[in-house]
């Protein structure tokens, strides 16, 4: 069977090692991954908002805003950055981002008085499962916010 697939691909020999090939093929034609990817299928459909930035992680993009901003981006910039095309264009006028630049406007005005992560919780939801969106990996959600305080720390205050 893998041959087929080889074959399907325009497998050249010369080009890799057939072993490699062979296991990956092996793996990928599995049950076990075919139930995961079909999974994976299901979850990506779900998602409202999807990111356009490619293979760039939410940690890069951030660092990168920074170093072109001169100041830490806070999550709403951060999420509708990832929400562009390469060239700057929002790709939708998403319900959510409507939202979010409502929201901003009425904060410069001074209507509302929420900080960027209240206005980020109030569009997308709170956070779940220790997670911190549109951040990148290494950050959760108590590192982020401060953790609650133990009982020697509020015996000592």
């Amino acid at each position: 069977m893998w041959d087929i697939i080889l074959e399907k691909f325009n497998f050249d020999v010369s080009k890799g090692r057939k072993d490699e090939w062979k296991y990956l093929v092996n793996l990928w034609s599995g049950d076990d991954f075919q139930k995961k990817s079909t999974q994976n299928k299901i979850n990506r459909s779900k998602c409202s908002l999807p990111p356009y930035s490619g293979t760039k992680t939410y940690a890069r993009l951030r660092y990168e805003m920074e170093k072109k901003n001169g100041k830490a981006p806070s999550r709403v910039e951060v999420f509708l950055e990832s929400r562009k095309r390469k060239k700057g264009k929002q790709v939708d006028a998403f319900q959510q981002n409507v939202q979010f630049d409502q929201l901003k406007e009425q904060q410069k005005e001074g209507e509302i008085s929420l900080n960027d992560d209240d206005i980020f919780e109030k569009v997308c939801g709170a956070e779940k499962y220790g997670y911190l969106r549109a951040y990148g990996l290494g950050k959760n959600i108590s590192e982020y916010f401060g953790g609650r305080p133990t009982k020697i720390q509020l015996i000592n205050k």
